[in-house]
This record gives structure tokens, C-alpha cells and sequence, in this order.
């Protein structure tokens, strides 16, 4: 339990109740039904005040932005909304906010909505740069050969690596947590972006996305990317003198946060040190300019759940704007490009994979297209699942292929890497007994 601070005269500080549990922010306020002033931010929807028509007076439309705190400390509570409310007569009324982020230790009245720096973790990051902050002894063992001492040194290798990317760091890091008789050390490598004006969250969360992407693509598998801090450089920490002497960062829960679900070894397409002096400013490069056709691509992670036909879809408005872009890179005009045929497109960027590929790229382009038409046009006869299935499967090896040669991984690399990728086996039915 601690107090509500809305940072508006209209609106006092209450009491509050803070939760934190099972993905959910979420905040209870209690009022009095003979005040009205918390009312009219829950029910201001459906009810009509006499007293305020023009709705000037009072405050109907709850602030995007609370501040919490109670004993532990303070809370910036961010992307405020009403869930649920009830009033029940005689009995008093109460309200239930859910926030989006909430801020830890962030001082009260700060906006933390705009930040100067923000650090994220990324799933598979530190095994993907290939760094560990935990290094291992040889074991010490008895007459018996049983282990009786091991020696585990925490030390990051680097303050911070750089991208090649301005003010983008990766930074190496390491925490120890003790649970009863277990004791787990955390092998970590955080992304932080940092600038000299304060930027809104996602303005910085852009380098950290397309970290993201690149670790999906070179993978084909989810990379969850969660929000671990963020830093105000006009909040700092301040010893009682009045002095600041640290740079203050910030722990930030999210609503419904994701659960980390990467717990294997995964074989990349594109690897770290495939990237001169890691500098990977050529995938910033490459993102940015064919956007239009890896974006809709990259979005299959957010279609886990849907059908194979909407897979085929998604994976062809991404070919179609790629390959329209190649063919243009390739001398034929705009107007000729946009009238050109889907296969003509899947042709660009299937050239550029050059021969002795493992599986035939003519067959697969006829297929596509064919899938494609057949979903897309009600007058086409469907084509079997499982050829349209095989054929997205090809088309991402396809597109990761592009997108791993264009980045400078050697043809024979690629061919190597390819043929321990989970994508490389065709799908296969089977038969219901």
C-alpha cells in the first residue's frame, strides 16, 4: 500500500494499492462515492455531470503517467488505462488502472515516458557474440576422481563492444542470485542505446529491433526482446549532501513481459564474426534500404498461429516488394518493374543465390507462384498444403540466403551452414491411422 501522484492540482494524491504479478501492472484505488473526483476518471464515458457540462472543471480522462510509492521506494507508472471499476452502495467504490511499464526507484514527478538511455536484453545475444563473463577452472579432483573443488571467475570480458552503430553498444555483464541451497550465476550481454536529449522508448528501441531481426533471420527462430532499464541523465543518484555522484539506471517490469523460451544451442546463417571488426553497420544498411520487403517477411514471427495460407501471403507481399526493388537495381524501369509478374520478381532475387544451390530454385519459383495465385485468386484451384507449405519453407531459405550473401557470409559458408538449418528438411504428412 503507499500514494498515488497524478502531478495535477485536479487530481490529489490517494492511496493505492501497487501489484506486480503473472505479467500484470496493475494499481486499486479506493474512493468515497460522495467524491466524485475519481468517479468521473471511471465513469466519465457513460455519465453526464450537471456540475461540469463543459467538462472543464474536473478531470474525466485518467493521465497516461502515475507515480507510485510506498516504503520500498518509487514507481513511474507509464501507459496508464481504466480497467474495471464498481461502485457498490453504502460500501464505497474502487478502481482498477493497468499500466504498460513500470519504472522502479524513478524519482517521483520525473517523466520516464522520454529517456536518455535505455538497456535491453536480447535472447541468445551473448552466445550469438560468441563472450562469456563466467570462466570455468579445471576441476580438482581426489584419489578417487571426485571432483572437490571448481573455481568460477565472473569477469566481462569488455565494458562494452561497439557495433558500429552510434551511440549502440553491446555490454557484457554477469549477476549472481541465491535461492535457498541454490546459487545461479548469470552469464548476460545487455544492448544499450544512449543520447544526449531525452528520446521516447521507442525511438531508441529502433537499433534494438533490428538486432532482433538479424538474430531471427540468421536463425529462423524467436528472439524475445525485453526492456531491462532506462536512464534520465537529469535524475541521477544523489548522495545527502545534494551532490549526484552515479548515473542513476532504472529497472523497468512490462506488462505481459515475455518469457524467455530460448533454451538451445541454435545454427546461424549469419554469424558474429562474419561482420569485419564487428561492425554491423551493413545490416543497419541493408534493413533500411529493402525495408519494404524484409519488414513483411521478419512479421511471420508475430504469425505463429496462423494458416499456412496466410504464411504463403506474408512471405510474398515481402517478395514482391524485394523483387521489385532488385529488378530495378537491375536496369528495367519502374513502370516495367511494378508490371512485372510475382515470378519475375522471385527470378531477381533467386539470381543473386547463384548455382549449385541444395534444392532447385526453378521448381521452387514455379511453385510459389503457383501457391501464391492459387490463395490469392478465388478462380484458381487450390494447390495441395503441403507443396504450399514446402514452398514457404524454400522461400525463407531463400530470403535468409539473400539476406546472408548481401551481408558478405561466403557462398561455400553459406552452403555449409545451410545444411545444418532445421528448415533444410521438407515438410513431410503424416498419415492419420
Amino acid at each position: 500500500m503507499g500514494m498515488l501522484h497524478f502531478k495535477n492540482d485536479k487530481l490529489p494524491d490517494t492511496k493505492a494499492l501497487l501489484r506486480i504479478h503473472d505479467g500484470h501492472i496493475d494499481i486499486t484505488i479506493v474512493w468515497n462515492p460522495s467524491d466524485s473526483t475519481f468517479e468521473r476518471c471511471f465513469f466519465s464515458e457513460h455519465v453526464f455531470y450537471a456540475d461540469d457540462p463543459d467538462r472543464k472543471k474536473y478531470i474525466y480522462d485518467l493521465p497516461r503517467q502515475i507515480w507510485f510509492r510506498d516504503s520500498q521506494g518509487s514507481v513511474d507508472l507509464l501507459g496508464c488505462k481504466v480497467r474495471s471499476c464498481k461502485e457498490k452502495y453504502g460500501a464505497g467504490a474502487n478502481g482498477i488502472i493497468d499500466a504498460e511499464y513500470a519504472v522502479f526507484d524513478a524519482s517521483v514527478g520525473e517523466d520516464y515516458s522520454r529517456v536518455n538511455a535505455v538497456r535491453t536484453s536480447l535472447d541468445g545475444l551473448r552466445e550469438w557474440l560468441g563472450i562469456s563473463s563466467v570462466l570455468l577452472s579445471a576441476p580438482i579432483v581426489d584419489s578417487n576422481n571426485r571432483v572437490k573443488e571448481r573455481e568460477y571467475t565472473l569477469k566481462c570480458p569488455a565494458d562494452s563492444i561497439g557495433t558500429g552503430i552510434p551511440a549502440f553498444d553491446f555490454v557484457p555483464h554477469w549477476a549472481v542470485s541465491v535461492s535457498g541451497d541454490t546459487t545461479e550465476l548469470h552469464d548476460l550481454a545487455y544492448m544499450e542505446s544512449d543520447s544526449h536529449e531525452v528520446k521516447r522508448w521507442q525511438t531508441h528501441l529502433e537499433n534494438h529491433r533490428a538486432m532482433r531481426d538479424l538474430l531471427r533471420i540468421s536463425s529462423w527462430t524467436e528472439h524475445l526482446l525485453s526492456i531491462e532499464a532506462v536512464s534520465r541523465e537529469d535524475d541521477p543518484l544523489w548522495v545527502e549532501s545534494g551532490i549526484p555522484y552515479q548515473e542513476r539506471w532504472c529497472k523497468v517490469a512490462e506488462l505481459y513481459p515475455n518469457a524467455h523460451s530460448y533454451a538451445r544451442r541454435l545454427n546461424y546463417l549469419i554469424e558474429y564474426f562474419d561482420f569485419c571488426n564487428g561492425d554491423l553497420s551493413s545490416w543497419f544498411s541493408l534493413r533500411d534500404a529493402y525495408a519494404r520487403g524484409i519488414d513483411p517477411i521478419v512479421s511471420l514471427f508475430s504469425m505463429r498461429g496462423a494458416s499456412i495460407e496466410a504464411w504463403v501471403v506474408q512471405l510474398s507481399i515481402g517478395f514482391e516488394a524485394l523483387g521489385y526493388q532488385l529488378l530495378q537495381e537491375k536496369g528495367i524501369s519502374k513502370n516495367k518493374a511494378g508490371a512485372s509478374p510475382f515470378i519475375s520478381r522471385l527470378r531477381a532475387i533467386a539470381s543473386e543465390l547463384g548455382d549449385d544451390w541444395p534444392f532447385n530454385l526453378e521448381q521452387w519459383e514455379l511453385e510459389m507462384t503457383e501457391s501464391y495465385n492459387s490463395i490469392k485468386h478465388a478462380n484458381r484451384a487450390p494447390v495441395d498444403r503441403l507443396q504450399s507449405l514446402n514452398a514457404w519453407r524454400k522461400g525463407i531459405l531463400v530470403f535468409r540466403s539473400w539476406v546472408a550473401l548481401r551481408l558478405g557470409v561466403s557462398k561455400d559458408q553459406l552452403l555449409f551452414r545451410l545444411q545444418l538449418d532445421s528448415l533444410i528438411h521438407p515438410y513431410v504428412r503424416i498419415e492419420q491411422i
